[in-house]
């Protein structure tokens, strides 16, 4: 994926939480655009223990844009389709 393509992504009002699927089939949630740093060719991903008072840094990931298969929207994975039979 293209940097510019990726930042518009990550840039959006409101943010839209989306998981980043990698050809090698690892895939990470992004919830929030902080966690993410799109540079030329490199995508920096970190995340934070938010159970402790002073959040830590987690997860630090480099991954090479050649490697990024897919975005998937989060809310449409995580949200069941309403069942008819319930109405």
């Amino acid at each position: 994926m293209r940097p510019d393509d990726l930042r518009a992504v990550f840039r959006r009002q409101p943010f839209e939480p989306v998981r980043i699927c990698l050809v090698d089939g690892t895939s990470y949630e992004i919830r929030h655009p902080d966690q993410v740093s799109v540079n030329r060719s490199t995508l920096s991903l970190a995340g934070t223990v938010a159970r402790l008072p002073a959040p830590l840094l987690e997860l630090e990931v480099i991954i090479a844009l050649l490697h990024i298969s897919r975005l998937e929207p989060l809310e449409s994975l995580s949200t069941p389709a309403p069942d008819p039979a319930n109405n």
